[in-house]
């Protein structure tokens, strides 16, 4: 059974929870197309298209193309909005996909494997109560 939703469906999803979050939003448009494997998507700068790379995309199971494509869209959608550093886009997009999906999610587990394992620590270290310091 194909999909009931189109990356432009995500893409408003995505600009309503940013919107909401961060009281921000760009226009954007989304196109789907064969690029390099290696590159889940990307915005070329001073432009409102963002890349969704259809090859990666087309081995993703069928259950969780939604989830996959907010990941990849909310990602490019911040830096649209400005936000250049890498890493910032990838902890705000764990933290905007943790708050809407929750830790158990296939976006989450996404999320967190493309983020810096640094704040994937400092993350866990804060989990379990503040960190131990020895005098």
């Amino acid at each position: 059974m194909p999909p009931t939703f189109t990356s432009e469906d995500i893409l408003k999803e995505v600009r309503k929870d940013v919107l909401k979050v961060f009281g921000r939003t760009v226009e954007a448009r989304v196109k789907v197309a064969p690029l390099n494997p290696s590159i889940l998507g990307f915005v070329r700068a001073g432009e409102d298209l963002i890349y969704v790379n259809s090859v990666p995309l087309s081995q993703v199971e069928q259950e969780y193309l939604s989830q996959y494509l907010y990941v990849v869209i909310l990602h490019e959608y911040l830096h649209m909005l400005g936000i250049a550093d890498e890493r910032e886009v990838r902890r705000m997009t764990l933290d905007l996909v943790n708050e809407k999906f929750g830790e158990r999610s296939f976006a989450y587990k996404m999320a967190s494997e493309l983020a810096d394992r640094r704040d994937i620590y400092l993350r866990e270290s804060w989990r379990r109560g503040r960190p131990q310091t020895y005098m």
